[in-house]
């Protein structure tokens, strides 16, 4: 009796131990549809956003997200008639974690961000499965998005 007790023990906690955060792929087209689905207000940026590594406080313990930090961005905003320049904009960059795993955003980063509008400013928020920001896009994300402003066909990748 005490050898089935310990196999099925045994048999339940090592798949626990290789437990791992498994993210579905983050698409332009469908980061485009939740934002504009959500209730919050989405802008959503192309460039540069900038920032020191000694801007983000070192989070204390595993797993544990840093304090939101300012970023500098510097690039173009989408409009009606695609991607514009806009003037350069602060915005707080906002880690979040799902136990272990944190989002992550290095500095002088080059991205296509949808940034939530609030009342106290603009917020970037960075996941461990990053939904709202695409870093290095190419050509094909930044036509993707500007069809998905004009409501031309604005599909998913896989979906199309």
């Amino acid at each position: 009796m005490k050898k089935i007790l310990f196999g099925v023990l045994l048999s339940v906690a090592l798949p626990l131990q290789a437990v791992a955060l498994s993210c579905v792929q983050a698409d332009v087209a469908g980061s485009f549809d939740a934002a504009s689905q959500a209730e919050a207000r989405y802008t959503v940026l192309w460039g540069n956003f900038s920032f020191t590594q000694d801007t983000v406080a070192a989070p204390t313990r595993e797993g544990e997200a840093p304090d939101p930090f300012a970023v500098r961005f510097s690039g173009k905003g989408l409009s009606a008639s695609g991607f514009v320049d806009i003037k350069p904009r602060d915005i707080t960059v906002a880690i979040s974690c799902a136990g272990p795993w944190c989002g992550a955003f290095a500095p002088e980063t080059n991205a296509l961000a949808y940034v939530e509008r609030t009342a106290d400013g603009d917020f970037l928020r960075v996941g461990p499965c990053p939904q709202w920001v695409f870093e290095n896009p190419s050509r094909a994300d930044i036509a993707k998005v500007e069809a998905c402003m004009r409501g031309d066909a604005c599909e998913p990748s896989g979906q199309q």
